[in-house]
């Protein structure tokens, strides 16, 4: 009799690598997931300034800093980077979000959070901490107890200001101590100060937080100061003063800020400063963008429309200088020109007549942004004027 011929055998030449529901199941059931959906359920927190939003996120309307993320936000002195808190406190408020304050300078300032960070102050939840520990401790119990009652997919936002002053526990019980105490009671209180402490701290704790953050879809902005090395002799003097390296490291965004100078009243009184703005650091779109010449007014906040202009010339969505045409798509078919100078702010006539330009869907949604910050653009037009 003939011999049964035998089946072909089925090896991995016969199966399709790309086989898309074999593959989804396989991160389903493996705890993993596609790369094509990765950040789609992403949101981004609005700074208050359309371009800043721009260069952290791609987006004006709808942009800002990533949520779930570590963003680290560092300069000298007087440069705004509290105030710039404050104004994304005030965002994940009307997000419908949880917004978070760590004030371990002691410095928080109800009236300035409302009237320039536009927060709600009687929704405003502040701590204290007195050391690093303690910090992650507040966010720990924060985010959980936030979780048990409204559900992880609420937005959570900390803004910690700042790092640079806060100590170890080690150091707070060793400073707790009495005048002239014995070496046994700084042993028991930690012992003596160690090279690098805060700096692995704050890396343990930025380590644990890190993974915490993003499945909790909690935000953390981080509030650093800018110090000078002493005896540099090449490359940049400055350095940070709070976090080491750690900071840079875990943060997904990094922005340094600086003042350019300040604004003055009538009566040749300061009233706010103009900012700069530079990412230093983004793994949600591409770094090293640059905003310059915000204003930024301590009673009314920041100027939403200030390096507008700019950016919209660098997106080319708008072509120049002086006598500027709206390019297509943004232009909705129409022949959409203005005049301005390259120092001014864009017209807000034109972003109600092509709300596309910067993100919005309507007129209506543009008008609602812009009212939010209706006073520092009013400042700003009566200081251009």
């Amino acid at each position: 009799m003939p011999r049964k011929k035998a089946e072909p055998k089925t090896t991995t030449r016969n199966k399709k690598v790309g086989d898309q529901d074999f593959l989804k199941g396989l991160a389903a059931d493996t705890g993993g997931q596609m790369m094509c959906d990765m950040g789609q359920s992403r949101y981004f927190i609005d700074t208050g300034n359309l371009a800043l939003n721009r260069i952290l996120s791609g987006k004006y309307i709808g942009g800002g800093l990533p949520g779930g993320q570590i963003t680290e936000v560092y300069g000298p002195p007087a440069s705004a980077k509290s105030l710039l808190g404050n104004c994304v406190l005030g965002a994940v408020q009307r997000m419908g979000g949880i917004a978070v304050y760590l004030d371990c300078e002691r410095a928080g300032n109800p009236d300035f959070a409302k009237n320039a960070g536009h927060v709600d102050i009687e929704k405003l939840i502040s701590y204290e901490p007195i050391s690093i520990e303690e910090c992650e401790r507040k966010i720990r119990v924060a985010v959980e107890k936030i979780n048990e009652h409204f559900g992880i997919e609420i937005p959570k936002l900390f803004v910690w200001d700042s790092i640079s002053v806060v100590p170890t526990e080690r150091e707070w019980k060793v400073a707790e101590l009495p005048e002239n105490a014995t070496k046994e009671a700084i042993k028991a209180a930690g012992g003596n100060e160690r090279p690098g402490e805060r700096a692995r701290a704050a890396g343990d704790m930025l380590r644990r937080l890190n993974p915490l953050l993003n499945d909790a879809n909690a935000s953390l902005y981080v509030i650093n100061q800018t110090r000078q090395k002493i005896g540099v002799l090449w490359g940049s003097p400055e350095t940070t003063g709070g976090g080491g390296k750690a900071l840079p490291f875990y943060a997904s965004c990094r922005i340094r800020t600086s003042a350019s100078g300040f604004i003055k009243d009538k009566f040749k009184v300061p009233c706010g400063v103009q900012l700069n703005f530079e990412n230093k650091k983004n793994r949600s779109w591409r770094p090293f963008g640059k905003v310059e010449k915000v204003d930024l007014f301590f009673d009314k906040g920041i100027n939403p429309l200030g390096g507008l202009l700019t950016s919209l010339r660098y997106a080319e969505r708008i072509v120049g200088p002086s006598n500027w045409t709206v390019q297509e798509p943004w232009a909705n078919g129409e022949t959409v020109k203005f005049k301005a100078a390259l120092e001014a702010d864009m017209p807000e006539e034109i972003l109600l007549r092509c709300p596309s330009l910067i993100d919005a869907k309507d007129e209506r949604e543009v008008k609602e942004y812009l009212d939010t910050w209706r006073g520092a653009i009013d400042l700003s037009e009566e200081k251009m004027a």
